[in-house]
């Protein structure tokens, strides 16, 4: 049990995106995944999928940072959703990070990978954006809001897919 048990595909309309289960009842996600399309998303129902045992939520975001909601800001590019509790479900710890070598991991929107993809690069912590200078940490469609782990498989952040290197970190207390 591990990143890919812990993580999601989360799909509203056509939008879809990733995320990883923080708590039994609670995923992180990008912010933009959950607020794509310009209707409220506090206010809109999202379809979670565990594309490997395939259990299947019906959830509500219950919040997304202010600075990506009002700004579009990519150092808030985060958000929550609230599902119902599930006892089998892996949850990721979240941890401290400076910089080093992470995974990214999510599922993307092609068919080719339909049960997840993953890669692992260097990256360095700026304010609260992880840059990878690597090209294989590039996000593809679909993936956005997936966990990025370090070594040690502690959660520091989401795949946002802004621009060619940008990553949203986290910060323990956010969760």
């Amino acid at each position: 049990m591990g990143l890919k048990d812990a993580t999601v595909r989360i799909r509203r309309l056509a939008q879809v995106g990733s995320g990883a289960f923080v708590e039994k009842d609670l995923i992180v996600t990008a912010g933009h995944v959950l607020d794509a399309g310009g209707r409220d998303p506090v206010c809109s129902e999202f379809s979670i999928v565990h594309p490997v045992s395939g259990h299947k939520w019906s959830a509500i975001a219950i919040w997304i940072d202010p600075r990506w909601r009002n700004e579009s800001d990519p150092a808030g590019d985060i958000g929550l959703i609230r599902v119902r509790p599930s006892t089998t479900t892996t949850v990721l710890v979240c941890g401290a990070f400076t910089g080093g070598v992470v995974t990214r991991f999510g599922y993307p929107a092609s068919p080719h990978d339909p049960l997840g993809a993953s890669a692992t690069g260097s990256v360095t912590l700026t304010a609260s954006l992880l840059y990878a200078t690597d090209p294989n940490m590039q996000i593809p469609g679909g993936a956005s809001g997936g966990p990025l782990v370090e070594s040690q498989g502690q959660l520091v952040g989401v795949g946002t897919g802004l621009g060619v290197s940008c990553r949203r970190a986290l910060q323990s207390e956010e969760i």
